[in-house]
């Protein structure tokens, strides 16, 4: 690959630019030197999403910097501290299924919880200005680059006519609100607390902590949901800043991730509701496919296959219920069920769900036995749960 353009200038679009200086630096030697496009639209603000992450993520950070030679480091306090950064230790579940429980990240391992802003900003500053990289800070379209690979992570799509749209997922808006901490700093997990009208994540950083109150538009209203947020306010014991945001969305997955020399990333190729953090592992996935195995069309049913199980592990949390009982939580589980039903009917799932191991396939599972075993018993959903629950 002698050129690769970067389109975007977002988490994604910043990942997405790291993982080409790491190609760069691995394949160099052998195939001489790649030229790499890093192009945004000015006139669009990147969206400050995804500040909670898995394991996957810092992970992906420290091999990169290590391959490219570069000092970024979350093991270093001053990194931590100038994205607003505090380590995340796994997700707490409140008010959902049978009882509350954690879903950790194991032994030795961490994500984090990060101001996305700060990190773009940190990256670009810092290692947009390389050998060999231009930076293009205007639209461009695909036909305007004549690259051998283009990453195309700008932002949101105008149209979905190229994409699937997830069928159970119950929710399609959204109610933020940035906090101050009035003791300092609490926790290292993300919350995710059922609420009668839905669900809310709380991230905390270091100056500040992210409530986002996630809900069905058509269901319930904006005013139901800002409401209810107050009371999440006071049990959390933070100081809700005046500037909310709150917004629609759609949930969907581009049909092919991969078109000819143009793959899709961010959510130029999908989007899904953030339980489990799972967005910026899925552009990983999406940039370690790329990367590692040659650019095809071929890859489109893995990746699918991909979304697919995660869409069927943020349902599994529906099935169970909560402990509102209402309009939305009646057809949040009738759909979780409904996504369950379907997943057991496939023999790969189904083995997954009763503990066993799952038959021979090509696809490789993204949630371990463990995270299963954990949120189904979480849930009361394990086969022993659901046993004892019948008798």
């Amino acid at each position: 690959m002698k050129k690769a353009t970067i389109i975007g200038r977002g988490t994604a679009g910043t990942l997405a630019y790291l993982k080409m200086l790491e190609l760069r630096a691995a394949t160099e030697a052998c195939n001489g030197p790649m030229e790499i496009e890093w192009c945004y639209d000015p006139s669009v603000k990147a969206m400050s999403v995804g500040e909670g992450t898995t394991p996957t993520f810092p992970k992906t950070l420290f091999s990169t910097a290590e391959r490219i030679g570069v000092d970024f480091d979350l093991h270093e306090y001053s990194d931590m501290t100038q994205l607003d950064a505090r380590p995340k230790m796994g997700i707490e579940y409140e008010n959902w299924g049978s009882s509350d429980f954690v879903h950790p990240f194991g032994m030795g391992s961490y994500g984090i919880h990060f101001n996305a802003a700060k990190f773009q900003d940190y990256v670009f500053d810092r290692y947009s200005n390389l050998p060999n990289v231009s930076v293009i800070d205007k639209k461009v379209s695909h036909d305007d680059i004549d690259s051998d690979l283009i990453i195309d992570c700008s932002g949101t799509p105008k149209s979905f006519e190229d994409y699937d749209i997830p069928k159970y997922i119950p929710v399609n808006a959204v109610h933020i609100t940035q906090c101050d901490w009035v003791n300092g700093p609490q926790g290292f997990y993300t919350k995710t607390i059922a609420r009668p009208w839905g669900w809310v994540f709380v991230i905390p950083l270091i100056t500040r902590c992210a409530v986002g109150y996630l809900y069905n538009h058509e269901i319930s209203s904006l005013d139901q949901v800002k409401a209810d947020v107050e009371n999440v306010f006071d049990e959390l014991g933070v100081l809700p800043r005046a500037t909310t945001n709150s917004f629609h969305f759609n949930n969907y997955v581009r049909k092919n991730l991969i078109e000819g020399r143009v793959a899709y990333a961010g959510n130029s190729g999908f989007f899904l509701e953030p339980m489990e953090a799972t967005t910026l592992d899925c552009v990983a996935r999406i940039l370690k496919t790329i990367t590692r195995e040659p650019l095809q069309a071929g890859h489109n049913p893995f990746l699918k296959a991909f979304f697919q199980e995660i869409e069927y592990f943020i349902m599994m949390h529906y099935a169970a219920g909560s402990k509102w009982k209402n309009e939305f939580w009646d057809f949040a589980t009738e759909r979780g069920k409904a996504a369950m039903a379907e997943a057991k009917s496939i023999p790969f799932f189904n083995a997954v769900y009763a503990g066993r191991v799952p038959p021979p396939a090509a696809y490789e599972l993204y949630f371990g036995p463990i995270s299963y075993k954990i949120n189904q018993d979480g849930l009361g959903l394990s086969p022993t749960a659901e046993l004892m629950a019948a008798e």
